[in-house]
């Protein structure tokens, strides 16, 4: 079993602070193998944001997919821990729309299997929410009637 920790909790970034963590495994029956950590993005094409957060686990793929960073690590044991540190990019930022949602996660992907916590990125930490914005007419002003004369 792979577990990717956040030293930050909860795991909301803003551009510039430093992403890092811990990557620990434990009861791998085999010795002398290698894993790579990245940080990434990638977007779904449909949201809803009532369901809780899945990871990707196995060879399950987004539609589409950024690696921003890497790390190779070749662990000499069944258990162990190994540390991570990658710089947060100042963009693109974590979002959920109606039609597509961008997420940040930490990707560990061994010979084997691939497994990820999400992340978000923003210049507040916190996940944009378009949707809101759209219904509540930040983003789209009110329309005006038109009179007839």
């Amino acid at each position: 079993m792979i577990e990717i920790m956040f030293d930050k909790q909860p795991a909301e970034f803003q551009p510039g602070e430093m992403i890092s963590g811990i990557i620990n495994w434990n009861d791998l029956k085999k010795e002398n193998w290698a894993f790579e950590t990245r940080l990434l993005w990638h977007t779904d094409r449909r949201s809803d944001t009532s369901q809780k957060w899945q990871p990707l686990v196995g060879r399950q793929r987004a539609r589409t997919r950024k690696i921003i960073a890497h790390q190779q690590t070749v662990a000499t044991s069944s258990k162990g821990s190994r540390p991570y540190m990658f710089p947060a990019p100042i963009g693109p930022f974590s979002f959920t729309g109606k039609l597509l949602t961008l997420r940040w996660v930490v990707e560990v992907e061994t010979a084997d299997e691939t497994y990820s916590e999400p992340l978000t990125l923003s210049l507040t930490g916190k996940e944009i929410l378009l949707q809101k914005s759209f219904e509540n007419g930040e983003l789209n002003p009110p329309k005006k009637e038109l009179s007839k004369k």
